[in-house]
Parts: structure tokens; C-alpha cells; sequence
């Protein structure tokens, strides 16, 4: 992505950027996502419509999103999207991405090129999120301007790992509202050297300890998140009564422990 200190006022001259609501799509299959439009970015004779199943915005923490593809007005639907943001600071310091899938493949059961991408940090008075956007390596939009915002129940943990070399972000999938009992929990892991390019971590050991926040009493019937490929971890979490809970998750790499000595701390409220 280029340095964009001096093409903030020319972003929406360059690109036309808008926002359609009313647009839905859902696999038919019995999947549970279903996406919403949430904007168009056009440039010359190339459109990307980005879906979201999350929303009607990108929010921080994870997202399932999509991309339908336009060129000279005609749907593309086999080959790939390569999607890239980049948060720029304008009061100083490097610009940094975020996890993101390294393509979106076409999925035909939601007719869109589908993926993910984790952000860590939301937009606001200084800082702002810019995009480019890849058609099958030869296609291409890039620095778009687009927001992020917060949204309830979305969690995020970044540490570094100073034996490792590396810097991990752990980032919750669900839940994000919890109920009494047990409860699917789901993250994905990655590294950064850079915090720029992500690369998903496959095959760690994941450790759970819940505590309850007043007395830290603990729950049993709790499952250690396994690996399930591409970078994500499943198990579960049971939380016996209303109130705050904490889920700990101390994770080890090749036999080593690369959480710090306080692991990442997911806090769930309980109605």
C-alpha cells in the first residue's frame, strides 16, 4: 500500500465509495451466515461490492466478510480477491494491518469471493483504515478509505513474545453473547513480525481456565480449544451462573509457552 500522508484529500476523487443496505445474501444451504452490503468501492471500469455477515459495518475483532466483483459491468465469479488494509496515523507512526485472509476464493453457495479479516484497532479522529482491493492479481483499487467501528462482545488479545520473536493476536469468533451453560468458543491465532503481514498459527496447544469475577470461583465442564485448521481453535465454555466470568487461555508453540504470565483474559457477562 502506498504512503498515504498526501493523498487523504484526493481519496474520494480517486474512488467512488457508498453505501447500499439493502442488499442480502445467504447460502440457502442451511448455512448460518448471511451477508448485508455495506459498500461499494468503484474504480474506472472495476466494482467491488464488500458484504459483511456481521453487520452493517467492519467492526474491530473478527469479521466474516465477502466481495462481489464488477468488470465493465459483468459479474465475476471464478479466480480469487486479495484484500489489504492498512491503518495510517496522522499524527505519526508506523501504519500497521490486520489478520486477514491471504485470498478469497468464490464461494458458490453465497455467490461471493468469501473470508475473513480481524481487525485491531477501530477508526477515529486520528487514525483511519484504507483498503486495496485485488481482482486475480490484475485488477485493482487501491487506498480506499472505510471506517471501522466497535461492536459489543468483540474481543481481541495482541502480545509479544519476547523469547519467541514474534508478536501473537488471539482473536475471538464466538461467542460474542454468552447464556448460562455450555458455550462454543472459537478464536483464531496469528503472528507478525512486522504487524503488517499475519500469518495464521496452526497446531498450538490451548489451556482454558474460567474464574467468576467476585470470589474467582472456577467452572468444570470446560474444553480446551483444538486446532481445526487455518489458524482456528474450538472448545467450549460453561459458566454456571449470572454475573462476569473470565476465560484464560494459556497457549504453547513446538512445546513452549509464547503467552505472557497473565494469558489473554476474555470477560463475558452473564444474564
Amino acid at each position: 500500500m502506498k504512503k498515504l500522508f498526501y493523498i487523504l484529500p484526493l481519496l474520494f476523487a480517486a474512488a467512488l465509495f457508498s453505501c447500499h443496505l439493502d442488499d442480502s445474501v445467504s447460502s440457502g444451504s442451511g448455512n448460518e451466515l448471511a451477508f448485508t452490503k455495506i459498500f461499494t468501492v468503484e474504480r474506472d471500469s472495476l466494482k467491488f461490492e464488500v458484504y459483511s455477515a456481521d453487520g452493517t459495518v467492519m467492526h474491530y475483532g473478527y469479521n466474516d466478510i465477502g466481495f462481489k466483483v464488477f468488470v465493465r459491468g459483468t459479474e465475476k465469479k471464478t479466480g480469487y480477491v486479495k484484500y489489504r488494509p492498512e491503518m495510517y496515523h496522522s499524527l505519526g507512526g508506523p501504519g500497521h494491518s490486520s489478520p486477514v485472509s491471504e485470498r478469497y476464493p468464490y464461494n458458490q453457495d453465497y455467490g461471493l469471493f468469501t473470508g475473513y479479516v480481524c481487525f485491531t484497532m477501530i477508526s477515529d479522529s486520528s487514525s483511519f483504515w484504507f483498503a486495496d482491493y485485488n481482482y486475480n492479481d490484475s485488477l485493482f483499487a487501491d487506498s480506499v478509505y472505510f471506517q471501522v467501528s466497535t461492536a459489543e462482545g468483540r474481543q481481541l488479545s495482541y502480545w509479544d513474545d519476547v523469547n519467541g520473536g514474534n508478536t501473537y493476536c488471539l482473536t475471538l469468533i464466538k461467542p460474542v453473547s454468552v447464556s448460562s451453560g455450555s458455550n462454543t468458543f472459537s478464536l483464531m491465532l496469528h503472528r507478525t513480525n512486522d504487524d503488517k503481514n499475519f500469518f495464521e498459527v496452526d497446531s498450538a496447544v490451548m489451556i482454558l481456565k474460567t474464574y467468576y469475577f467476585i470470589g474467582g470461583e472456577t467452572s468444570t465442564g470446560n474444553v480446551n480449544p483444538v486446532w481445526k485448521g487455518g489458524g482456528r481453535y474450538t472448545g467450549s465454555v460453561n459458566f454456571t451462573k449470572s454475573g462476569k466470568w473470565h476465560v484464560q487461555d494459556t497457549i504453547y508453540r513446538n512445546n513452549n509457552r509464547i503467552t505472557k504470565t497473565n494469558p489473554p483474559d476474555f470477560v463475558f457477562t452473564v444474564y
